[in-house]
């Protein structure tokens, strides 16, 4: 397990290394706008707008999750709520966190999702269909999974990141306008060529591999917390076996499932590159690799 450990550490610092360039990118779409306007007062206000914008989503992204995806809290009396909280309460015994508040989604697919800002705050949500199709030991490899995003920090992380390329996608789009309104520009062709068509595309790579390296990191500390990395890899075999997509689902939220909600790796066929490239989520046959020691040596180097 010491070598599950080493990737999560390395993965932290390349993570926020990829944060800190969205934040470098957000200063110089606003650099770009003050000099358009001849006003420093947009860089400034840009950068505020960055700030509050990440505060809001901090606070709220978990009820905004939890409404969006049409969780409902789980009801003991039923044989379903019982499960799901003896899971988690044996899993939180040994995690050592405080026991997170536990959701039933009304989907088919097998799916489920962690949101809340930290372990004091958060909540789990499971499908019926995982609660249909997945045995104990499997549902604790999916929920034990979960619970690593909320010990890894992992919702503060990625609510930062979308909220980030938010507002990246907003200042593009201004600046869209700007250059449309405008037929004088103080830019260079390259550089508007690269806010208007290549930015877009790079926020969307970035968000997308800091979701991959963070859905990779929970595998291992998943597998870490039940000492049996079959519970995952039998768990994703399964979802990849019965993939359907959510019939309710939200881009902004996507990154939280522990398998995208749109679409996945179905049996016997997997995505194409470009599908890979800007997935939320690793393909499934990888994430089985690794968990089962026969994957690719590269994947979370």
């Amino acid at each position: 397990m010491n070598k599950f450990q080493n990737i999560s550490d390395s993965n932290v610092r390349k993570t926020w290394f990829l944060i800190s360039i969205f934040s470098g990118i957000i200063i110089t779409i606003g650099w770009f706008l003050a000099d358009q306007f001849q006003n420093n007062l947009i860089l400034y206000g840009s950068i505020g707008f960055s700030l509050i914008s990440t505060w809001v989503s901090y606070f709220f992204s978990d009820k905004m999750a939890i409404k969006s995806s049409g969780s409902k809290p789980i009801d003991l009396k039923t044989k379903d709520g019982q499960r799901l909280n003896n899971i988690v309460s044996d899993l939180v015994s040994l995690s050592g966190i405080p026991k997170p508040k536990i959701f039933i989604m009304n989907e088919d697919a097998i799916n489920a999702f962690a949101t809340g800002r930290n372990p004091k705050n958060a909540s789990v949500s499971v499908t019926k269909g995982a609660l249909e199709k997945l045995n104990d030991n499997e549902l604790k490899g999916v929920l034990s999974h979960e619970l690593t995003h909320v010990i890894n920090r992992d919702i503060l992380i990625m609510t930062i990141v979308v909220s980030l390329a938010g507002i990246l996608t907003f200042f593009i789009r201004m600046f869209n306008q700007i250059q449309r309104s405008n037929k004088k520009s103080p830019l260079s062709p390259l550089a508007t060529i690269f806010l208007i068509t290549l930015a877009p595309i790079t926020v969307s790579l970035i968000r997308s591999s800091v979701s991959r390296k963070r859905e990779y990191m929970a595998d291992a500390g998943g597998a870490m917390m039940t000492h049996n990395p079959e519970y995952l890899a039998d768990a994703l075999e399964k979802i990849k076996l019965y993939s359907k997509p959510m019939k309710k689902k939200s881009l902004n939220t996507s990154h939280l499932f522990i398998s995208s909600p749109y679409r996945s790796d179905i049996a016997g066929i997997k995505l194409n590159f470009l599908d890979n490239l800007f997935s939320t989520h690793p393909p499934l046959e990888d994430r089985i690799k690794v968990l089962r020691n026969g994957g690719r040596k590269d994947i979370l180097k």
